[in-house]
């Protein structure tokens, strides 16, 4: 199993969209509601301008994205990032959400982060104890704040220091 890290670029906007759009249609993982626009993907590559963003493929073939964002806009947070991994439904636990973080963790060491952020659905049990396996401590956490598929749901922050 060769997992490997391209670049985000618009050649993998496709395959990106598809896998965003799965979760956007079947879970609360994703927060959109709706199918988003092939737009949208023009709008996570500049989220992650000057970062890292990366298509995650498994022997060619792009199973997911992960990259790193900003936390918060004020340069009073620019050692805090935010984390952003999505993978295709078939390839989760085979270690590449693994992979995925191990490798935005090191990318935020270089840029001179010292602190990583996720912000996760709290119906999400599965990331949730995943980013707990790594060291991420549950810090936050807001109820009922979001809707999706007729109900309310929160939203968890999980934090850790590099």
């Amino acid at each position: 199993m060769e997992i490997a890290f391209e670049p985000l670029r618009f050649n993998h906007s496709a395959a990106v969209m598809d896998i965003l759009n799965y979760w956007a249609k079947t879970d609360t993982s994703l927060f959109a509601n709706s199918v988003l626009p092939d737009e949208f993907f023009s709008a996570l590559l500049k989220r992650s301008e000057n970062l890292s963003a990366y298509a995650v493929t498994l022997n060619g073939l792009i199973v997911g994205f992960c990259s790193l964002s900003p936390f918060n806009a004020f340069k009073s947070f620019e050692q805090t990032l935010s984390t952003t991994i999505f993978l295709n439904p078939k390839f989760i636990s085979m270690g590449i959400g693994s992979a995925c973080l191990k490798k935005l963790e090191s990318d935020a060491k270089r840029f001179g982060a010292n602190c990583i952020v996720a912000e996760i659905s709290d119906e999400n049990e599965k990331s949730i104890s995943f980013h707990q396996k790594f060291g991420y401590e549950l810090v936050g956490r807001l109820k009922k704040v979001a809707s999706k598929f007729g109900h309310r749901f929160g939203i968890v922050y999980m934090q850790k220091f590099l």
